[in-house]
């Protein structure tokens, strides 16, 4: 799997990046200071939605009890 990394200084440097993973179908985004905080831009995830892991974790239990 062939990985990305970004660098993004805002407000506060030393904590403010993202970090870029690349899958086969899918991106992963760290924002260390959260999305709404981010400037970084990843024009072919228009075309996709987003998920908080938390959420993707919480749905992965519930399906498990089915």
């Amino acid at each position: 799997m062939d990985m990305k990394h970004e660098y993004h200084e805002g407000p506060t440097p030393s904590k403010s990046f993202e970090l870029v993973a690349l899958g086969v179908r899918e991106i992963y985004v760290f924002y260390a200071d959260g999305v709404g905080e981010s400037r970084l831009k990843i024009p072919c995830a228009k075309a996709g939605t987003g998920r908080n892991m938390n959420t993707v974790a919480r749905l992965a239990a519930m399906a498990g009890g089915l």
